[in-house]
């Protein structure tokens, strides 16, 4: 019976529902459900809760900083997908993500009705893929807290980014080449080189030196990479991008003329 009324229950619709909270290996939920009360419909949904993925990062169940937020709708804004399966091999549809900042936290796509979602058609996220901003409901199941997208309009601003190594060795030095094509329209690419392992940044700004992009914020290996930067969503003008790792940073400036 509680089944039937849950799927009957539509967005909007203000709810009272009574039970027994339960905690197990899927997390903290509600059993023993009494009959579910809808008191209005049609209300004004919430405004997602900002935060960043630091506040929640891979704490342990209870913890109070992200445990206030569970069962809540939360955004993190300009999240970079550092690791693609959060879990390896095993590979259980989750993404670490991060905003800039350690620690990185999870995103399950499995769970919710995305483009990013299992299946034939799904679409595979790699590490230095970007997102404007993802929003979802935030819970705690197998050890992690997450955040669920719901559905395509919870994901905005997705730049896949394809970074390739060279086979060519370990490079002598450090290095940021002048991207190409310059000036572009969308896309171009940005060539770099990292002689010894590091955590490797590559961000974009703008002419107020305002981050508009992080393309990589990860442990990489030496070689040298190619990424591809799109700016279908970034007005004509003059940008400057990064390269930071370890102690050495470059920048270089480029032009976007659509």
């Amino acid at each position: 019976a509680n089944g039937s009324q849950v799927t009957n229950l539509k967005r909007g619709d203000n709810v009272t529902v009574e039970g027994v909270i339960a905690l197990g290996s899927l997390g903290v939920r509600i059993d023993s459900l009494a009959p579910i009360i809808v008191n209005s419909q049609n209300n004004t949904l919430p405004t997602p809760e900002v935060l960043l993925t630091e506040t929640i990062g891979t704490s342990i169940l209870g913890t109070v900083a992200a445990e206030q937020w569970s069962g809540c709708l939360v955004t993190y804004k300009n999240v970079t997908i550092d690791v693609a399966n959060a879990d390896g091999t095993n590979n259980y549809g989750e993404s670490y993500v991060n905003d800039g900042v350690l620690p990185h936290t999870r995103v399950i796509w499995s769970d919710g009705n995305t483009r990013f979602n299992a299946g034939a058609n799904a679409v595979k996220v790699n590490a230095g893929d970007t997102f404007a901003s993802i929003t979802g409901i935030l819970g705690f199941t197998h050890a992690y807290y997450k955040l669920t997208p719901r559905k395509d309009d919870d994901i905005s601003g997705y730049v896949p980014t394809s970074i390739e190594e060279e086979a060519i060795g370990s490079p002598a030095d450090y290095s940021l080449k002048q991207n190409f094509p310059n000036p572009f329209n969308p896309t171009t690419n940005i060539v770099y080189s990292i002689p010894k392992s590091g955590i490797v940044t590559i961000k974009i700004y703008n002419i107020l030196g305002q981050e508009v992009r992080v393309l990589a914020n990860r442990m990489m290996n030496p070689g040298t990479y190619n990424v591809s930067f799109d700016a279908s969503s970034l007005n004509s003008g003059v940008y400057f991008y990064s390269l930071t790792v370890d102690n050495f940073t470059q920048v270089k400036k480029m032009m976007l003329l659509k």
